[in-house]
C-alpha cells in the first residue's frame, strides 16, 4: 500500500509541474529566446524579442530554448559573431563559456 501512495504522490507532483508549465496562459508564455544555468530551470537571461543582431552570450549559461517565435541560434565562438557559425538549434546544451557572441531570429 505504501508503494501506491508514494507513487500516486510522484505522479501527482509531476502532474503539477506539468500545469504550472503549460497550464499558463498564452499571454504568460515565454517568448523569444532564454538561456539557462542549468539543465533548463534557472533562467539567466531572455531576449523577447532576438532581431538576428550579434549579442553577447551569458557566460554561465548551459541551456537554451527558443520558443516557438524564434527559429535559429546561431552561436559563435569568438567576439562580434566570428570564428565560425555554429548552429545550436532551438534545444541545446553545452558548457559554459563555450560560445562568446550568437545571432537569432
Amino acid at each position: 500500500m505504501r508503494f501506491h501512495l508514494a507513487h500516486a504522490g510522484v505522479a501527482l507532483s509531476a502532474a503539477v509541474a506539468s500545469v504550472a508549465l503549460f497550464g499558463a496562459p498564452a499571454s504568460a508564455a515565454p517568448t523569444g529566446l532564454s538561456f539557462y544555468s542549468d539543465q533548463f530551470t534557472t533562467q539567466v537571461a531572455n531576449f523577447a524579442h532576438p532581431d538576428g543582431s550579434c549579442t553577447a552570450f551569458p557566460s554561465t549559461a548551459v541551456s537554451l530554448v527558443a520558443w516557438s517565435d524564434t527559429e535559429r541560434v546561431t552561436a559563435y565562438r569568438g567576439v562580434a559573431c566570428t570564428g565560425g557559425p555554429i548552429e545550436l538549434g532551438g534545444l541545446a546544451t553545452f558548457a559554459a563559456g563555450d560560445y562568446v557572441s550568437f545571432r537569432a531570429s
